[in-house]
C-alpha cells in the first residue's frame, strides 16, 4: 500500500466513525501521548525501567510505533498535507 492510499484509508475509516471531526490540535496531543507510551516501552527495552510484568516489550512497543505513526498520518490528512506522487514506501 503506498502511503497515499493509506492516507485515503485512514480518513475514509475515521469519516465512517465520526473520528475526522477530531481537531488537528487534540490529534497532536493524541500523538505525543503515543510518542510518551514508546518512550516507556524503549526504557523497558534497554533495562532503563524494570519490565516486571510490562509483558511482550517487542509486541507492545510495535503496538505503540503502530498508534503513533496513525496519528502522525491523521494529523497530516486533518492539516491538508497528503503524499502527491508515489515515492514506493509499501
Amino acid at each position: 500500500m503506498q502511503i497515499r492510499e493509506y492516507q485515503t484509508w485512514l480518513q475514509a475509516y475515521d469519516v465512517a466513525r465520526g473520528w475526522d471531526k477530531i481537531t488537528p490540535a487534540h490529534t497532536f496531543l493524541h500523538l505525543a501521548e503515543e510518542l510518551g507510551e514508546i518512550a516507556r516501552e524503549v526504557q523497558y527495552f534497554e533495562g532503563y525501567r524494570d519490565a516486571e510484568g510490562a509483558g511482550d516489550l517487542h509486541s507492545n512497543l510495535a503496538e505503540e510505533l503502530a498508534d503513533c505513526a496513525t496519528f502522525l498520518f491523521k494529523l497530516a490528512y486533518l492539516c491538508g498535507v497528503t503524499s502527491r506522487t508515489p515515492c514506493g514506501v509499501t
